[in-house]
């Protein structure tokens, strides 16, 4: 591991290879841009890897800071290598682990793909929801869950950026209700990963980690 202007930038080879298999994740995700016609470089199999392990590193690490009690990680691919699609196969994979995550992305539709992908893999209707605000019926997608009353039992949860930032606003039971999950074993626990998808216009740092 090397230090740059004080943040720790890790080797692939010293990244972390549970809860997701490294080589497994990889061999999946390229079968699944190719099947989806996108362009594998050869490049794209090492950019996975060190994906996969980065994802890895801030489920395992257990270091945090005093701002967000939580790992920041920053994953600084150029785009077209299949991020998405591979962030959806980690979130399913995850799953084999009982460990829960939470997905932060720019648009609705993105909510809704993510979570119809997610539950595809996993070939299940109960692993993954999303949540937006929705301002009737005919606007929630069969995978919507209401925040406060349905959220918490599902694994891996899909919220947009814009309902991260106004939960944001509010109090610590809110923010509770999206990174907290119901475990197998039926208690309240903390989400083991948090994945935000693009950039968040934040207009405070300190507004979204009470």
């Amino acid at each position: 591991m090397k230090q740059f202007f004080g943040v720790d930038v890790f080797e692939l080879d010293e990244l972390p290879n549970e809860p997701v298999d490294i080589e497994e994740f990889t061999g999946f995700t390229v079968d699944v841009l190719n099947k989806l016609g996108v362009f594998v470089s050869n490049d794209t199999p090492k950019v996975l890897k060190q994906l996969c392990g980065v994802l890895n590193l801030s489920v395992t690490n257990p270091r945090t800071d005093n701002l967000t009690n939580k790992n920041v990680w920053a994953f600084p691919a150029q785009t077209g290598v299949g991020k998405s699609v591979a962030l959806t196969i980690y979130a399913a994979m995850l799953g084999g682990s009982k460990m829960a995550s939470l997905i932060v992305v720019s648009k609705v539709e993105e909510a809704k793909k993510y979570t119809e992908t997610i539950n595809s893999i996993r070939n299940s209707e109960t692993y993954a929801c999303c949540h937006y605000a929705a301002k009737n019926k005919a606007d929630q997608h069969p995978y919507w869950v209401e925040l406060e009353l349905e959220l918490e039992n599902y694994p891996c949860a899909i919220i947009t950026h814009k309902r991260y930032e106004e939960l944001g606003y509010r109090n610590e039971k809110a923010l509770d209700h999206i990174r907290k999950y119901r475990a197998f074993d039926g208690s309240l626990k903390d989400r083991e990963l948090i994945v935000i998808d693009e950039k968040l216009s934040f207009f405070s740092n300190t507004c979204y980690a009470r």
